[in-house]
C-alpha cells in the first residue's frame, strides 16, 4: 500500500474516551446473493447515527464467474459508500454515471431524491475470478437534505489522502487512508453533507493510534471502530501525554468497537477529546480497521428495503414513486 506523507503523532493535550461497549456482526446475504459480516442494522444495533449500515464483504475467494454482484435497485434518503480493497466493480446509476472502481477506489453517492444503480464485477474480473473485499456504508441524511438533488463522487486511490504515521517513542508505523474528515491535520478530498470521518487504519505489530475529536464537536460526537483483520487493544487511557493499558477492551476481526461520548472527565479549554487503539507488540498479524465517526443527526429514522427517511407516510411515497417509475432508467438495463 502506498507510504504517503509521514508524520509523527501530536498527543499532548488529549483525554482519551473509553470503550462503551462491543458488537458482534452477524452474517447476512445480499445483493445477487453474495455474504457479508455486519454489525448494524441488527437486532442489537439497528444503527450508528449518523451511520445506518456497515457491510463488511469477504475477502473470499470467487472463481470464474460465480461472484453475482448487486442488480439494479432504488435508493432515496441516504448515502451509499462504496470503498474497494481487493477486486473491480462496475457502476451504474439512473443519472448517467458509470465508473469502475478498483482497489483503493472510493464511491460516495448521495441517493437524496432517489436513484436507480448497480454494481457488479468488471468482465474482466468476472472471467478471471479472484479475491474480492470491500465496505458498503450507509449515511444519513438530515429531513432538510433527504429529497436534495442526487450528486455522484468518485475517487480513483491516488486522490485519497494517506499518511504513515507514528507514535512518539515507537518504531512500528501506521497507514490511514483519509476518506472522510481528517485525521493527523490532513483532509479528505470527499464532500460530506454532515461532520464525519471515515478513517482507515492499518497498524504493524507494536503500533498505536490517537485520534483526536474535531475540536468544535468534541462532546457531541459518536466514535466506533470495526475490526476488518487482527486483533487489537482499545480504549486505553491517555491524558496530558501520560498513557496506560488498564481500561483497554480486546477487539477481534468482525467486532464494533463503540467508544463513549464523552471522555468521562471535564474538559478544560483547548483539551482535545480522543479515542485511542493499538496493536500489541507481539501481534502475528497488522490490525486493519475503519474509523466511523460523526456528529449524531437525532431524528426519527423510518426505514424500509432501500429507502430511509423520516415517517412511514414518506416510507408509503418512495414504494409510490419507484412503482411509477419517478427513479429513472439506468441506460445499460435499457434494450433498443
Amino acid at each position: 500500500m502506498p507510504v504517503g506523507e509521514r508524520k509523527v503523532q501530536e498527543i499532548t493535550n488529549a483525554i482519551s474516551r473509553p470503550v462503551q461497549s462491543i458488537i458482534k456482526s452477524g452474517t447476512f446475504t445480499e445483493g445477487g446473493g453474495f455474504q457479508v459480516k455486519r454489525p448494524f442494522p441488527t437486532r442489537e444495533m439497528m444503527q450508528f447515527d449518523p451511520f445506518l449500515m456497515l457491510d463488511h464483504l469477504g475477502p473470499k475467494y470467487y472463481g470464474p464467474y460465480e461472484f453475482p454482484g448487486a442488480p439494479t435497485h432504488p435508493h432515496r434518503g441516504f448515502e451509499t459508500v462504496s470503498y474497494i480493497i481487493s477486486g473491480e466493480s462496475v457502476h451504474h446509476d439512473s443519472g448517467g454515471h458509470t465508473g469502475i472502481m478498483k482497489p483503493g477506489w472510493v464511491q460516495w453517492m448521495t441517493a437524496g431524491s432517489g436513484v436507480l444503480h448497480s454494481e457488479g464485477p468488471t468482465e474482466e474480473s468476472a472471467k478471471s475470478g479472484g479475491i474480492v473485499e470491500g465496505y458498503q456504508i450507509w449515511v444519513n441524511l438530515s429531513k432538510e437534505k433527504k429529497m436534495k438533488t442526487p450528486k455522484y463522487q468518485d475517487y480513483s486511490p491516488e486522490k485519497i489522502p494517506k499518511l504513515t504515521v507514528s507514535y512518539p517513542g515507537r518504531t512500528a508505523t501506521v497507514w490511514v487512508n483519509v476518506i472522510a474528515g481528517s485525521a493527523h491535520g490532513t483532509e479528505s478530498v470527499i464532500t460530506t453533507e454532515s461532520p464525519i470521518a471515515l478513517l482507515h487504519y492499518v497498524l504493524k505489530p507494536g503500533a498505536k493510534v490517537v485520534w483526536t475529536v474535531p475540536s468544535e464537536f468534541r462532546e457531541n460526537w459518536n466514535t466506533g471502530i470495526y475490526v476488518s483483520a487482527g486483533t487489537g487493544l482499545f480504549g486505553e487511557s491517555v491524558q496530558d501525554g501520560l498513557e496506560s493499558a488498564n481500561n483497554a477492551k480486546k477487539g477481534i476481526a468482525g467486532d464494533f468497537v463503540i467508544y463513549s461520548k464523552t471522555s468521562g472527565a471535564s474538559l478544560l479549554e483547548g483539551q482535545e477529546s480522543a479515542i485511542v487503539f493499538s496493536n500489541a507488540d507481539d501481534a502475528s498479524e497488522e490490525l486493519s480497521v475503519i474509523v466511523m465517526a460523526g456528529v449524531p443527526l437525532d431524528q426519527p429514522i423510518a426505514r424500509r428495503g432501500p429507502f430511509v427517511m423520516n415517517t412511514e407516510e414518506e416510507i408509503m411515497q418512495c414504494f409510490k414513486d419507484y412503482s411509477a417509475g419517478k427513479f429513472g432508467k439506468i441506460k445499460a438495463d435499457v434494450v433498443g
